[in-house]
């Protein structure tokens, strides 16, 4: 069974979950040291734009190598 969605929206759907659950990990390790409030200000302000550029990355590269994404089930 084949998923009709977009390259676009498969993509954007990658870049979330891989934020999500980056965030997620990220402030669970640092809460250990900082505290839950100021281990998710931490990720927010220091690793989030890195994410969000390599999550990017990512995409750009399979677009350029595979011609994008497809959702199966």
């Amino acid at each position: 069974m084949e998923i009709n969605w977009s390259v676009i929206a498969i993509m954007a759907l990658a870049i979330f979950n891989g934020l999500i659950t980056s965030i997620l990990l990220e402030t669970v390790i640092l809460s250990k040291q900082f505290g839950l409030g100021n281990a998710f200000r931490t990720v927010i302000g220091m690793s989030f734009i890195s994410m969000v550029a390599m999550d990017s990355a990512m995409n750009v590269i399979d677009v350029f190598f595979t011609g994008g994404a497809v959702l199966t089930w």
